[in-house]
């Protein structure tokens, strides 16, 4: 959902089009050599013009950095990946394709070979004697042997494994340990390990019993060194042989996260692309020690799962090479642990109100919050950005209520305004909205004060507005419905208005229910026949006779398009206006990353499934 930005581009742009042109000159290089016709024979000038290009090319590729070229391409399939419209979604393939084999990559920085693995033996390693055993089986190994090695371990553990630690040394003498408290939380044990790493790369091996011994550290650490990625994994085998990718894809769509074991997108190489990560990995030092210094507090079981998280929003290239093999301790899939509260811990720091895990086995986890339970804030939003979805659900779900105590005790309404136009679009509520809308008959709106204890079962508050000559004498009621009444249902952030009427709109199919004085106004559009209903999700609720005829003559010829509420410029402020519509939303006002998926502008200004729930 979340694209590159402008920089990002920009960048691209340029660099494209540069590329795509080299890539035809080639072609036609290749073409004319190639040929069996008398055109095939080249002169000087032909190998000089080819030479000469190739050399501008490169000075080309070697001034632009084509890290931005594999973040395009990771936005490319993901928006490939939400694309509904499957000839473009096969397009928007070929081309991620065709990127995908091209070569061009630069060294990030001097010496940026240089890495630091760094195994944490008081929180992530259980068997320490096992993996400096290991080790050794590397000691034929260049890149092995000039690459840092880290150790957190207890001074008991240090004075147990001295020994194996002075073997290991003289096979790999940049071999160190820094000493450790046995109760020292994850994050400050990585943090004091990180803050001894002297090296732009670290390789935490969290969770390892064993490298396998076809791993080769050269090739796994080699799209850190080009500037090709950002986070670098391998795949992984558990204790019962059991092998895994490690790879999972995610969405991030209005408050709903769905996190997916998979891949749709391999890079050259045969590296995959991924959101999500759950073996060891590589990365830049400096980020790492900023998020652990900077999450100190973090539960443990969360940790990684949140640094996942953080990575993927901020359109970090994660890969995985699965010929990188490594071999960890713990049981399989630790995000299948996770409980309950423990995901509340991270939908609440990320304004998130619905988890979707679907494991490599096809083992689907759903867990969806309340607004109170997730703790999201309902309250004004800034413009051009929607409220988390649980406010919505959460009035969406009182509105229903409501009907369906409306339909157990026989009383008749309609939805009306905003709420009708919600259902007719979307079959649901209106993202945006800001309340909702319903007609009532007049003549029953006193009787409601009858059932304040059955509105109170569910949490729903009623102030009237009944004070008016017209409830008493129908004459004085307005325009030909005769409006009159009106009733306010509150519920916590919310209110929800009942507008009074002697006649609604479904009266055209039951003119039988039109009271008394009232059937002049609709005597020659009777129509005998049934109530006209609109799902609402979980319910069929009341609507107007011809639901589209309605909404079109209400807002205007573009309703079904998508337009902000009226309160906030969606009809120019004015509730009676037709709807202004655009192609698009207007741009979202600057706002924490993890925040971006509640931007309209992430969002088409059409269509509903997009919103549908769940969207999967």
């Amino acid at each position: 959902m979340y694209g590159p930005s402008r920089g990002q581009k920009k960048q691209f742009i340029f660099v494209f089009f540069a590329v795509s042109t080299i890539i035809l000159f080639e072609l036609r290089f290749n073409q004319t050599y190639d040929s069996n016709t008398n055109t095939s024979i080249t002169t000087p000038s032909y190998e000089s013009t080819k030479s000469s290009f190739r050399k501008a090319g490169k000075r080309l590729i070697d001034k632009y950095d084509f890290h931005q070229l594999s973040s395009f391409m990771k936005q490319l399939a993901r928006a490939q990946r939400y694309e509904r419209n499957e000839h473009i979604s096969t397009i928007m393939l070929d081309k991620i394709k065709e990127l995908s084999r091209m070569g061009f990559v630069k060294l990030s920085s001097k010496n940026a070979n240089k890495i630091t693995i760094i195994f944490n033996g008081i929180n992530e390693i259980n068997d320490i004697s096992h993996l400096l055993s290991n080790l050794k089986v590397f000691k034929n190994d260049a890149t092995f042997r000039s690459t840092n090695i880290l150790f957190g371990l207890s001074g008991a553990m240090s004075a147990i494994h001295r020994k194996e630690m002075k073997a290991l040394k003289k096979i790999h003498s940049n071999v160190k340990w820094v000493d450790l408290s046995t109760l020292e939380p994850l994050a400050s044990s990585l943090t004091k390990l990180l803050e001894n790493v002297e090296t732009k790369y670290v390789l935490m091996a969290r969770n390892l019993r064993y490298f396998d011994e076809s791993f080769d550290l050269k090739t796994f650490i080699k799209p850190l060194i080009e500037g090709d990625a950002d986070v670098v994994s391998g795949s992984i085998t558990y204790p019962d042989g059991q092998w895994s990718t490690g790879c999972f894809q995610s969405k991030l769509i209005w408050s709903q996260y769905i996190l997916q074991f998979g891949r749709d997108l391999y890079h050259r190489r045969k590296w995959l692309v991924c959101d999500f990560i759950e073996g060891p990995f590589a990365m830049e030092t400096k980020f790492l020690l900023g998020y652990f210094k900077n999450n100190p507090n973090t539960p443990e079981e969360l940790l990684y799962l949140q640094l996942g998280f953080k990575l993927n929003i901020q359109n970090k290239n994660i890969k995985v090479h699965p010929g990188s093999i490594f071999h960890i301790g713990n049981s399989k899939n630790w995000l299948r642990s996770l409980k309950r509260d423990q995901w509340k811990e991270f939908i609440i720091s990320n304004s998130i109100s619905e988890i979707i895990l679907t494991l490599d086995d096809n083992e689907i986890i759903h867990h969806e919050f309340g607004y109170y339970e997730g703790k999201s804030d309902c309250g004004w939003q800034k413009h051009d950005m929607l409220k988390p979805r649980s406010c919505l659900r959460y009035m969406h779900n009182e509105l229903m209520e409501i009907y369906k105590l409306f339909d157990k005790l026989g009383y008749q309404y309609t939805n009306d305004d905003g709420s009708a136009l919600a259902a007719i679009k979307l079959d649901d509520t209106l993202p945006w909205d800001l309340d909702q809308d319903f007609g009532f008959r007049t003549q029953n709106l006193t009787n409601l004060m009858l059932h304040k204890a059955d509105f109170d079962k569910i949490g729903v508050r009623l102030q009237f507005d009944l004070d008016k000559p017209c409830m008493k004498d129908t004459s004085l009621s307005g325009n030909k419905f005769a409006y009159c009444g009106y009733v306010s249902f509150f519920i916590q952030n919310w209110r929800l208005e009942c507008w009074g009427s002697y006649i609604l709109m479904g009266d055209f199919y039951e003119p039988w229910k039109i009271p008394s004085g009232y059937e002049y106004r609709m005597k020659k559009r009777r129509i005998f026949g049934h109530y006209t209903k609109v799902r609402m999700r979980d319910h069929w609720s009341m609507s107007r006779p011809n639901p589209g005829y309605y909404t079109r003559g209400r807002y205007g010829l573009d309703v079904l398009k998508h337009v902000k509420h009226w309160m906030q410029g969606g009809a120019g402020g004015n509730f009676l206006s037709n709807y202004i519509t655009a192609p698009h939303f207007k741009k979202c006002p600057e706002t924490r990353p993890e925040h971006v998926h509640l931007c309209m502008d992430q969002y088409l200004a059409d269509g509903n499934i997009q919103f549908q729930h769940p969207w999967a």
